[in-house]
């Protein structure tokens, strides 16, 4: 197997929605703590050859290009 497919996780998608205000920062510490999570799963498929497959859906943080696009600069554009 050469590809896995995962979902993100939802840890920002609770605040996404501009009301109640949010504190400044929030998403962006979110993301963070996201990518945190994912660099050792991405260092592990890299150093084994398999890639990650992130299912962009309705209520994980990664839901649209934005948001993918947001974690794929979190993780130094692993492949």
């Amino acid at each position: 197997m050469d590809t896995i497919v995962a979902f993100s996780g939802a840890l920002a998608f609770p605040y996404l929605h501009p009301w109640p205000p949010r504190s400044p920062g929030l998403i962006g510490e979110a993301f963070t703590e996201l990518s945190k999570r994912w660099m050792p799963v991405s260092d592990a498929c890299d150093t084994e050859g398999v890639d990650v497959a992130y299912e962009l859906h309705p209520g994980a943080d990664l839901f649209d290009g934005a948001t993918f696009e947001m974690m794929l600069d979190m993780l130094e554009s692993h492949k």
